[in-house]
């Protein structure tokens, strides 16, 4: 059974890794498609109690998906950020285009 927990800790780093790089070349599409994985990982992995035995490898792998996770965190705000500024500058063109044709 401890083993297993590793083994789905594992697993959700490099499933958090992936995400990662693909988010690194813009391929949001993936992390989408790969964040109810992620979230099922943590889920049985924390469904149950931990080993003694593996507890300290089991921190270790974690605290790496932690780390990671964080680097993530700063990619969704950078997106949203990015998401936030395209919208002004279109209803800043929009309310552009709608004055010229009001004067036109």
């Amino acid at each position: 059974m401890g083993k297993d927990k590793i083994q789905l800790a594992n697993e959700l780093l490099s499933l958090t890794k992936e995400i990662e790089a693909h988010l690194e070349k813009s391929d949001v599409a993936f992390a989408k498609d790969n964040e109810p994985k992620r979230m099922q990982l943590a889920q049985e992995i924390f469904s149950s109690d931990v080993l003694e035995s593996d507890s300290e490898e089991i921190h270790k792998i974690l605290s790496e998906v932690l780390e990671v996770n964080s680097r993530l965190q700063k990619f969704a705000k950078s997106a949203r950020d990015e998401v936030v500024h395209m919208s002004n500058q279109i209803k800043k063109a929009k309310k552009g285009a709608s004055i010229y044709q009001e004067h036109r």
